[in-house]
């Protein structure tokens, strides 16, 4: 039998317990801020002085979080984009 690192079937099934939990916060985080983001009009945007063309990724990355959320469920994405993309790009926004 091997050992690696001393890890035991405890660490393993608590790591993929901690993991599968923390996907499923995320997924709820995720589509809840896209909701949210949604709620949220152009001259609401503006008028917090951000330009049209942030507004844009601002939408973007809406749409790419709730294609996220909806292929983890196994439905059909909204449109085909890459979301690996726009979480680069916004991986240092701070919105709220």
């Amino acid at each position: 039998m091997a050992v690696y690192n001393n890890v035991s079937a405890t660490d393993i099934k608590q790591q993929c317990s901690s993991i599968a939990n923390e996907v499923e916060r995320c997924m709820a985080r995720w589509q809840y801020f896209a909701i949210k983001l949604n709620t949220i009009t152009a001259e609401d945007m503006t008028a917090m002085g951000i330009d049209q063309n942030y507004q844009n990724y601002i939408g973007s990355l809406r749409v790419a979080l709730l294609n996220i959320v909806l292929k983890y469920s196994n439905q059909t994405p909204l449109n085909s984009d890459d979301p690996s993309y726009l979480t680069k790009l916004f991986s240092q926004l701070t919105v709220f």
